[in-house]
């Protein structure tokens, strides 16, 4: 049995890159969303046991952790569909926003193309002003 380690571009890797990766959660975690429903966390597996039994297009690089908010019982719990896995980010990112589309009030921005996300519980927090921003409201005139 042959374990494999790969980045997240499917690029080999040792054992010690692989250790300080899966450590760090924000090269573990590609995209995350939570609201007081659903949660979604995809993440990096790296890591391929018996690698030399399966094709390489075939490796579970990537895992979609689904939880459902069970009111009844105030606590999360695994979906049905918990642990699908991609072979790829472009899938792992695919299945992220299909899931955002289908279960939260998320939408895709016309203008631009991009994905919004709304309502996530678990999106950094924006960037602070830049230093340069005024600090007060001046969107009224005193005379």
């Amino acid at each position: 049995m042959v374990t494999k380690y790969f980045d997240k571009d499917g690029d080999e890797i040792s054992e010690g890159i692989y250790n300080d990766h899966i450590a760090n959660d924000e090269y573990r975690i590609v995209n995350q969303f939570q609201n007081d429903k659903v949660r979604l966390v995809i993440e990096w597996v790296g890591k391929i046991e018996n690698a030399d039994s399966m094709f390489p297009s075939s490796y579970p690089l990537f895992v979609a952790k689904q939880y459902d908010f069970m009111p009844n019982r105030e606590e999360w719990c695994e979906s049905m569909e918990f642990g699908k896995v991609f072979s790829n980010i472009k899938k792992a990112n695919a299945f992220y926003e299909d899931f955002l589309l289908s279960w939260t009030e998320s939408y895709i921005d016309l203008d631009t193309g991009e994905m919004v996300e709304t309502g996530n519980q678990l999106a950094p927090p924006p960037p602070p002003p830049p230093p340069s921003a005024p600090s007060q409201d001046y969107g009224f005139t005193a005379w």
